[in-house]
């Protein structure tokens, strides 16, 4: 007697393949916003554009100052003015990527909901995971050219910024350091807690695009699952990015404070801590400060990746128990 041929299981990234009915239908549906498509595909021109003329600016400035500057003003004119550019630019950059994908995010469901077509969707054999996780990606990878932008951008600012602290650095210790100093200075580990937290600091700026673009998609899709119009949607989730971007500053500029408040002010200088409790302490040499300035400088900086992908995950919890309930 022949065996039942099995029924093949479905893979559990099967919502990111591109032959996925929900993927295709949505990223169609999506390709097909001109204002939306307009706007991504000049993202980078536009930034492009915006970088080499004023790069263009700065070395028509110094060649036409070169008879007073060397090398080293040289260096320093360029990394600094680099960096000096590019932060802005990205801050206005990053801005509009979050509008763009909060606005290409937010129809996911509120759209099917306003079109009537939900209980549709959901009378297929496609789970509710597969469709929300379906719809979500097409709607990020639709606007992979803006997160393209915004990491190249990043990458070309965090060598920049790598250089100029290299340089800094290596000119100072080859100014004041001997041969002992510097042997000393490498074999107990010396720069560690400068070159740690430094190392931190990039890892911190490169992965910022690529978690605001997915908290971003998040925040637009929980909007969508909480509306039934996408205007609705769209409103809500701008909001929400508003709250959420004011409650972040104001916890980074408690947290910051609170540190330097402790740490500098109080347990590196007891003598004069403000708080009675340190005053009676040793007080730490400078390498012991030096660490455990790059220790809780380290945990913080670790806090900052961390926090985003606790959100994502919670974010895409709660859009799929809300998303179960709809049109019950």
């Amino acid at each position: 007697m022949s065996q039942p041929h099995a029924v093949p299981r479905r893979s559990r990234l099967a919502w990111a393949q591109p032959d996925h009915p929900v993927f295709r239908l949505e990223f169609q549906r999506l390709d097909r916003r001109r204002v939306l498509s307009f706007l991504q595909f000049s993202f980078n021109p536009l930034i492009l554009a915006a970088v080499g003329l004023t790069t263009l600016a700065i070395v028509t400035t110094y060649v036409a100052s070169l008879s007073s500057s060397g090398l080293d003003g040289l260096i320093e004119l360029t990394l600094g003015w680099t960096i000096g550019i590019l932060l802005p630019v990205q801050i206005v950059a990053g801005a509009f990527a979050n509008v763009l994908v909060i606005a290409q995010t937010s129809p996911i469901v509120s759209g099917e909901m306003e079109l009537q077509s939900w209980r549709l969707l959901r009378t297929t054999t496609l789970s509710l995971r597969e469709i929300i996780f379906a719809k979500l990606y097409a709607a990020l990878i639709n606007l992979r050219l803006l997160l393209v932008g915004l990491l190249t951008l990043r990458i070309v600012t965090t060598v920049s910024a790598m250089l100029l602290v290299a340089y800094f650095y290596l000119r100072q210790a080859l100014s004041y350091m001997d041969a002992a100093h510097m042997r000393q200075f490498i074999v107990e580990f010396q720069w560690a807690p400068v070159l740690i937290p430094a190392a931190m600091s990039c890892l911190v700026f490169m992965t910022q695009p690529p978690l605001q673009f997915l908290l971003n998609g998040v925040i637009g899709t929980l909007a969508s699952v909480y509306s039934r119009s996408r205007a609705q949607a769209v409103a809500l989730a701008l909001i929400v990015r508003l709250a959420l971007w004011v409650f972040t500053v104001l916890v980074h500029v408690a947290a910051i404070y609170a540190l330097v408040y402790l740490i500098a002010l109080n347990w590196a200088q007891p003598s004069s801590a403000p708080i009675a409790a340190f005053r009676g302490l040793p007080r730490p040499d400078e390498m012991t400060i030096a660490w455990a300035v790059s220790v809780t400088s380290t945990v913080y900086m670790l806090t900052i990746i961390t926090a985003p992908v606790g959100i994502i995950l919670a974010g895409l919890g709660i859009i799929l128990r809300k998303a179960r309930r709809l049109g019950v």
